[in-house]
């Protein structure tokens, strides 16, 4: 039996995957420990990770920009046993959420291969890996980072459904999941689940359609609990955003221009205008081509669904409510591949995958090192590695004493990441932690404001008027200085 398995196994066909696998993984972490980004948010989630392990469970998860409205409870509870398992450190926790996006890619592959052809699968991995946004996204460490692996289910287990309806269920439980880390995200990918399971003529079996209902409700449960323990909260937040007048003329344009910034960083991103070019000529391609290939106008769905929901919505969207676009526009592109390959224009398509191939790496390179152009926290400079160098230049200096510090940080007087660094690193390493109150001698952590730097030099004018520099220590962009109290 092993014998047969073994031949039907093509291990070129997945000697190729394993290679794509390997190689999204390694453009994922290289540079990481000197650049994974650690802020305010950051630091708040984790001070919240240490508090349930303590036994203070949380019933709702991180605040969203809407009032009134929150992330779930499983934006805690998913990264817990990596927090657990390697003992609080943000890194390896992020290494584990980069293993999971990149084991994704499995799936997306055999989703891929048995809604089209393995070409189509292989193309599409292979644009997934490479996608330097999909690389931003998958080294951020933030609740929205696993969100492309969940879709990336969806899709696997919605094509595994054409054959099993009993896959419906843990493809609405990879919704629900998205839906507490994500919600604009979740609620977005609705209408085109709706409509492959029309399209692809689904037939739903009212046993597993209870069982799924059942499923998405005891999930999304503890919403529901918060809500009633907390004077309803969340139903009013909801109906507050609801009830606000909407700009939608300014919002669809906000919305564009972000989809827009998506296409270029994962097409050309030297040029957002032949980026445009190249998708709009894919999308017309598709829309040309609707009487023979009917369903790529599900993948073309998927991937325009976003700035038309932002606009229905009424939201100008931030640049990570399209996490899940390099998903399926990898799967336009390999379409679009598999199309000019078909019609004898091979060389045409070998050409326009070393190019897309070719700019992204060259853009991760010219990027990714330094973390310069980085779209998700251009002008915060709070990095791990930095922050750490900091936390030991104190404590080296303070050999043993007390003390207090001070901070200046992006956004302005949330000293989250600080307090679990120190009470993390600091306290574990040194074995004590700084005075609540300033003493005599106290240290000032500096983050450069990118943003408003007179704002800065006042502050520090002001810091300056009762304490006098003794010695200062810097690492990448930040600056521990050493000050008495005049």
């Amino acid at each position: 039996m092993a014998k047969d398995l073994w031949q039907k196994l093509d291990i070129r066909e997945w000697g190729g995957v394993f290679f794509v696998v390997v190689l999204a993984f390694v453009l994922r972490i290289l540079w990481l420990p000197g650049n994974l980004f650690f802020g305010f948010e950051q630091g708040r989630d984790f001070l919240k990770l240490a508090e349930i392990t303590s036994g203070n469970l949380a019933l709702i998860g991180p605040g969203t920009d809407i009032p009134g409205i929150f992330h779930g409870a499983l934006s805690y509870y998913v990264p817990l046993p990596f927090f657990l398992l390697f003992g609080g450190d943000p890194l390896w926790t992020q290494i584990s959420f980069i293993a999971i996006n990149c084991a994704a890619i499995v799936f997306l592959y055999k989703a891929v291969k048995d809604l089209f052809n393995s070409r189509v699968a292989l193309v599409s991995s292979l644009f997934y890996a490479i996608s330097y946004s999909a690389i931003i996204y998958s080294r951020w460490l933030s609740n929205p980072t696993l969100v492309p692996a969940l879709t990336i289910l969806i899709l696997y287990f919605l094509v595994r459904a054409k054959k099993n309806n009993w896959s419906l269920v843990p493809m609405v439980l990879s919704w629900a999941v998205i839906f507490h880390l994500e919600i604009v995200a979740a609620i977005t990918l609705v209408v085109p689940i709706l409509a492959f399971l029309i399209f692809e003529k689904i037939r739903l079996n009212i046993k597993v359609v209870a069982i799924c209902l059942f499923s998405v409700l005891l999930v999304l449960s503890s919403y529901v609990v918060f809500d009633l323990k907390n004077d309803h909260i969340l139903l009013n937040g909801l109906k507050n955003y609801i009830s606000a007048p909407k700009s939608g003329t300014s919002d669809f344009r906000g919305s564009m221009d972000q989809f827009s910034n998506e296409l270029t960083d994962n097409i050309y991103p030297e040029s957002r205008n032949v980026s445009l070019v190249i998708f709009w000529g894919m999308v017309v391609w598709v829309l040309a081509e609707v009487r023979k290939q009917k369903r790529n106008l599900l993948i073309l769905l998927f991937l325009l669904i976003s700035p038309v929901a932002y606009f229905v919505y009424g939201m100008r969207p931030q640049r990570h409510f399209y996490i899940f676009v390099p998903i399926f526009l990898s799967i336009l592109f390999a379409l679009f591949f598999d199309h000019l390959t078909r019609v004898r224009l091979g060389v045409m398509a070998v050409a326009l995958l070393i190019f897309v191939t070719v700019f992204n790496l060259k853009t991760y390179y010219q990027r990714v090192p330094n973390s310069v152009g980085n779209f998700i926290h251009h002008a915060q400079r709070m990095y791990l590695s930095d922050e750490k160098a900091l936390i030991d230049y104190v404590y080296h200096d303070a050999d043993g004493k007390m003390f207090s510090y001070d901070y200046y940080s992006i956004p302005y007087w949330k000293k989250e990441s600080w307090q679990y660094l120190f009470s993390w690193y600091g306290r574990s390493k040194y074995g004590y932690l700084p005075e609540e109150n300033r003493t005599d001698t106290f240290y000032v952590l500096i983050e450069p404001d990118e943003i408003q730097p007179p704002y800065q030099n006042e502050w520090y004018d002001k810091l300056g008027d009762h304490s006098t520099l003794i010695s200062f220590f810097e690492s990448g962009k930040l600056k521990a200085e050493k000050r008495i109290v005049r």
